[in-house]
Formats: C-alpha cells, sequence, structure tokens
C-alpha cells in the first residue's frame, strides 16, 4: 500500500511546510495578484525570488535546513522568464494547485518540483534547466505539427 507524504524532509529529517517560489512575476499586475491569491487561499508559504538572488542554492529558496544564502549576488544576464518551484507539496497539495491555476486561466510554462536532485543547484541554474527543456518540448511540438501539416 502507497503511502502519501504530507511535507518533505529536510537534510536534517524535519518537515518542511509546502511553499511555492515564484520568479519573474511582478505584484504589480493582475495576474501577478492573482497568483499570490491562489497561493495564500491554499495555506502555502509564498517566497519572492529577486533577479540579485538567483545564486542562491535552491534548498535555500525552499526553506530547508542546512543551506545557507549565496556569498555573491547574481550578477549575470538575469532570465527574462516567469518561473515557479513548487515545493515540499504531497501529491494532493500539487493537484488542487495545479487545477487552481487552471480554474483561474494562469498558465505558467516553467515551473519545477523541489527534488533531492535539484536542492543544491543554484536557482538560476534550475531556471535554466527548465528553460532548456521548454525549448526542446516546444520545438518539438512545433516539428511534429509542421510534420502533420505537410
Amino acid at each position: 500500500m502507497a503511502t502519501k507524504k504530507k511535507a518533505t524532509k529536510s537534510k536534517g529529517g524535519a518537515k518542511n511546510a509546502p511553499l511555492i517560489a515564484l520568479y519573474g512575476f511582478d505584484l504589480d499586475t493582475e495576474r501577478g495578484q492573482m497568483l499570490r491569491r491562489v497561493i495564500k487561499e491554499l495555506g502555502f508559504g509564498l517566497r519572492t525570488v529577486a533577479a540579485e538572488q538567483l545564486n542562491n542554492p535552491v534548498g535555500y529558496v525552499a526553506s530547508l535546513i542546512g543551506y545557507r544564502p549565496a556569498l555573491q549576488a547574481f550578477a549575470d544576464a538575469a532570465p527574462a522568464c516567469e518561473f515557479l518551484l513548487m515545493c515540499n507539496l504531497s501529491n494532493k497539495q500539487m493537484d488542487d494547485f495545479l487545477m487552481a491555476l487552471k480554474v483561474t486561466g494562469i498558465k505558467v510554462d516553467r515551473k519545477a518540483v523541489l527534488t533531492k536532485f535539484n536542492r543544491d543547484w543554484s536557482f538560476a541554474q534550475l531556471i535554466g534547466e527548465v528553460n532548456q527543456e521548454h525549448q526542446a518540448l516546444t520545438q518539438g511540438l512545433a516539428e511534429q505539427q509542421a510534420g502533420k501539416e505537410e
């Protein structure tokens, strides 16, 4: 019988509360405000990542124990995209969150889930990896569609 996790354990074994980390969503827009409202209504924590914080480890952004902020601010060109990181959500919480986005009409093309593999990456590295996957998927779908039209 499968068991569901309510929260993800950190390196030290303590449970962490559900959290959504946002990058590139302008608070001054209706879209940004709606997204933040959905997150708060579901009772999740919210963290906004600024461009200068992109060097921080994903584990730090996710509030995992044992992670510290980067020693230097991010100085490269900041990614020009919206990005959402889901941290410590159970399967049900993730389903509820994604359904709430769909119901409110908020489409986020670039999103990821905190994993044991990406928590040591910088937030910029995670965005870069997801951007590459998104571009490959978009290109593949475009090529597939072009093949159907021929």
